[in-house]
């Protein structure tokens, strides 16, 4: 980890190591031999928003859904950016409109009401590389 200091976990991004078994040893073995092995076994998934369209139905949703959060460690994974004619060129069939999606998550996540009610909710924002240390 000389080179790259900052890297916190070894994780399967969208079940990339599953389609071949020992493409899954491998990756369980790094994970391990450079301490980058993340147990999430006891996180409890958290629902964000709850299949929500536009950014302020986003938003409500996800208001929602942190003032429903009982004690216990949460997981919610996505994809923030930002609409620039970099991500613009990111899609694929069935889904062209990547940038803009991912526009509305970095809104949703840095919108004044949402970091409102993660501060009166008392959510402690964590990192992959915080795991270990809470377990």
């Amino acid at each position: 980890m000389k080179h790259i200091p900052q890297v916190s976990h070894l994780s399967d991004h969208m079940g990339c190591t599953y389609f071949d078994q020992e493409v899954q040893k491998i990756g369980r073995k790094l994970a391990a031999e450079y301490g980058l092995d993340i147990k999430t076994d006891n996180v409890k998934g958290f629902n964000g928003f709850a299949g929500a369209k536009d950014n302020s139905e986003k938003t409500a949703a996800f208001i929602k859904n942190i003032n429903n959060l009982k004690p216990g460690v949460y997981m919610f994974v996505e994809h923030p950016a930002l609409d620039t004619p970099e991500m613009q060129h990111t899609g694929h069939a069935g889904n062209y409109s990547v940038a803009a999606d991912r526009q509305m998550v970095t809104d949703v996540f840095t919108s004044k009401e949402v970091m409102a009610a993660i501060k009166a909710k008392n959510v402690k924002l964590i990192s992959y590389a915080d795991l270990p240390k809470i377990r």
